[in-house]
């Protein structure tokens, strides 16, 4: 007799078993078990249904950040979702608007032209965004200095990814008494549609994640007289 939580279960799913024809041993002796489908618990099912499998998965760090920085609430399969159909708007707004070429402006590597990948245009776009200084607030006597520091790798990567986040979602926010701006063509809702043209701009050199970056970086140049009160 097999042992459960209850005694009624495991009677009841050992009489299954012997009338439904569970063979202990298989058939052979010293192999596997062999279960029948019918008997198993509806609650034990969820455990083998198999995961489906993603058309494409953000394999880098970038991406993952980008992801992670979409995600509300832990609905990390719904940030995912946005994020794909990001990149397939911004393949179709490229084509539309600015053809197959791509402007002669610095890659991701170097090079002269950007790369056609999708996944990859939106690296550089992200990479760009990403400024090099920010300030930090130090307070001297009764007056708080905003200090230039240089920004580490993840910080740098935070605020490049929220002023890309940030330009999308003003947007979508509208004023009281006017009609909702129409998104750019492309795939998937509103949100992944103002993405994908952020991410086009930042590609082109203009929009509001570029200015939030040069913003910051002229902020920091003109406190430049405040460095030596950095601790840190």
């Amino acid at each position: 007799m097999l042992r459960g939580a209850t005694g009624g279960f495991s009677r009841g799913f050992a009489a299954a078993a012997t009338t439904k024809g569970f063979v202990p041993g298989g058939g052979a002796p010293n192999s596997t078990p062999q279960w029948d489908d019918a008997l198993i618990p509806r609650s034990w099912k969820h455990r083998w249904r198999k995961k489906k499998a993603t058309s494409m998965k953000p394999d880098d760090i970038l991406s993952r950040a980008a992801v992670q920085s979409l995600m509300r609430h832990g609905r990390r399969a719904k940030a995912l979702r946005v994020y794909m159909d990001a990149l397939k708007s911004l393949k179709a707004q490229w084509r539309k608007e600015d053809g197959e070429a791509a402007p002669t402006q610095t890659g991701l590597n170097g090079t002269g032209q950007l790369p056609k990948s999708r996944q990859t245009l939106a690296c550089v776009a992200m990479e760009r965004s990403m400024p090099a200084l920010e300030t930090k607030g130090v307070r001297v006597g009764a007056n708080r200095l905003q200090v230039p520091k240089i920004c580490s790798s993840h910080r740098s990567r935070f605020l490049g990814l929220s002023f890309l986040q940030k330009t999308a979602q003003g947007h979508l926010k509208t004023l009281r008494g006017t009609a909702p701006k129409q998104p750019p063509p492309g795939k998937g809702g509103a949100s992944s549609r103002w993405l994908a043209n952020t991410w086009r701009e930042t590609l082109r050199g203009e929009g509001g994640a570029l200015q939030k970056r040069d913003d910051l970086h002229r902020l920091a140049e003109a406190n430049r007289a405040y460095t030596h009160y950095r601790w840190w």
